[in-house]
């Protein structure tokens, strides 16, 4: 028999809430069969492998109908990025394919069992014998983001997934639970953990508790062939030729869509007739204020129609991105992604998202400029920046990204205008800067983003891809020719000495050849793999 899991709590103070009347129908993904059902009625369980003591007798939720919505929306926003269905509606579990399906019981009733917040069996979601798993209302006080966090947890069980635990570096296991880490927003816990303290909750690959280096994948057990789910298609092209149009001058426009996947980005276009106040709000799916709930940490970039950055907008504390700023007449494009914070990596930032724009009468914005520039040598790199604003400066720091990974403050409180010289390490390769500036409403707002690498004087090229960015190193001047696996020519380009950032267009997913020739050197090639 398969093992049984218990997601454990400590202690509540135990209270009791209005029966709901029964909550609305509804369902996350509706085009798909596989189902999770969530039971807030109460039922009689039998012929199970739960009824070693004969017939379960599970009371109902005890729950509102409004508590009862919120645990699914949260649950929903959970399994958003497969091809699954969230539902609350019995007909959809019982005409679903009996080895996709798992019935989630939210009962009040759980003396049969123990001191435990839920229940399941692992893998039963396939078995197709109707056994469900439990979560217990009562025991969880009643607490929708307590109740919602355990829904989440046993589905998972039923679903193939242990817990995510905690090792130190010398292997030594600290906890069968992963607590995650932070606070505020941005604090963050595995599902497969403990989720209850934490807003943000998400799958996650690290340890189970059968040993350090058993690396659990969340997202790729849930989506394995024997569970029949995978991650549900792209919803927005991640090309500047296909981005669709998005019409902030309809005051009603709102667009829901979903980051399905590790790295995916959506792009999107608009168009500014005349000189507008540009108010842009992207916000995670949530279950209510603070961006209770989210998922995903937004990182949004704004360019203009020769498909050059303006901006990069991610506030490091909140989870959502609002943009408000003065755009002169033209196309723009959007992209929407998600990113990793100070306490959680990018892994399993991952579901839906709401953007909605307006356009505002043409006026002076407190913000005006925030604008860095940079050069370097073989042993540093200088920087310098300006910051063009009506508004009082509260904080201004400088952030740096080494090699590729997440930003992380390296000034704080620097000058409104300066300059910083930064010495390069031996092991640096791509350094990229920011500077993040706090204003007196509160409101945070990026700079640019520059990179730069130490000039080592190799006589060999060097094409350097940093997440969407495409750089080529090179000691001497010489020319850069982009041309797909047909030889069709995407690209051409004049190299300077150093480092040089790569502008490529409209080119097709696959093999790319870069080609690289000086007067004196034979040309040299690298194949790199570029996606539309």
């Amino acid at each position: 028999m398969a093992i049984v899991f218990c997601f454990i709590m400590l202690y509540f103070t135990l209270s009791f809430n209005t029966a709901m009347a029964g909550i609305p129908i509804r369902n996350s993904n509706p085009d798909y069969q596989p189902v999770i059902y969530l039971d807030f009625d109460g039922a009689v369980i039998e012929n199970t492998a739960w009824n070693y003591n004969g017939p379960i007798i599970c009371g109902s939720s005890g729950l509102t109908d409004v508590q009862g919505l919120e645990i699914y929306n949260r649950v929903a926003e959970d399994y958003s990025p497969f091809t699954i269905n969230v539902t609350t509606d019995s007909n959809r579990y019982w005409s679903a394919p009996p080895t996709q399906r798992i019935r989630v019981i939210i009962s009040v009733s759980s003396s049969w069992y123990g001191s435990a917040g839920g229940v399941a069996f692992t893998g039963s979601f396939t078995w197709g014998d109707n056994t469900p798993c439990f979560v217990f209302s009562q025991l969880l006080n009643y607490n929708t983001k307590y109740i919602a966090e355990a829904v989440s947890h046993e589905s998972g069980h039923t679903l193939g997934l242990y817990h995510q635990a905690v090792y130190d570096t010398m292997c030594t296991k600290l906890s069968d639970y992963n607590y995650g880490m932070g606070s505020g927003e941005i604090g963050w816990a595995p599902i497969m953990g403990i989720g209850y303290y934490q807003n943000m909750t998400r799958w996650h690959n690290g340890p189970n508790p059968y040993g350090c280096t058993n690396l659990q994948d969340d997202i790729a057990i849930i989506t394995s062939t024997s569970n029949g789910i995978s991650t549900i298609t792209d919803d927005c092209d991640s090309s500047f030729l296909n981005a669709p149009f998005l019409n902030f001058s309809n005051p009603s426009n709102l667009r829901i869509a979903k980051l399905e996947s590790n790295g995916d980005v959506d792009l999107y276009r608009f168009n500014v007739g005349t000189n507008r106040n540009v108010i842009i709000n992207i916000n995670p799916g949530s279950s209510g204020v603070n961006n209770a709930g989210g998922n995903i940490d937004l990182i949004v970039s704004l360019y203009n129609s020769n498909k050059e950055l303006v901006s990069t907008f991610n506030d490091p504390q909140k989870l959502n991105v609002t943009i408000d700023t003065m755009l002169s007449p033209g196309d723009y494009f959007l992209s929407v992604s998600a990113g990793a914070n100070n306490y959680a990596a990018l892994y399993g930032s991952v579901g839906t998202y709401s953007l909605h724009g307006t356009l505002l009468a043409g006026s002076a914005l407190p913000v005006k400029n925030i604008r860095l520039t940079n050069f370097n040598t073989s042993a540093k790199v200088v920087l310098a920046w300006i910051t063009e604003t009506d508004l009082e400066v509260t904080r201004q720091w400088l952030e740096l990204k080494v090699n590729g990974t997440q930003f992380v403050k390296n000034n704080e409180n620097i000058p409104a205008n300066g300059s910083y010289e930064y010495y390069f390490l031996a092991s640096d390769k791509l350094i990229e800067f920011r500077v993040g500036v706090q204003f007196s409403d509160l409101t945070i707002k990026y700079s640019n983003i520059v990179a730069a690498t130490q000039k080592t004087g190799s006589t060999m090229p060097e094409v350097i891809m940093s997440g969407s960015q495409i750089y080529v190193r090179f000691s001497e001047a010489s020319e850069l020719t982009v041309t797909d696996i047909g030889g069709r020519i995407i690209a051409r380009q004049k190299l300077n000495s150093g480092l040089n950032n790569i502008k490529l267009f409209n080119h097709s997913t696959g093999i790319h050849l870069f080609i690289i020739t000086n007067s004196r050197k034979a040309p040299f090639i690298n194949k790199i793999f570029l996606r539309n």
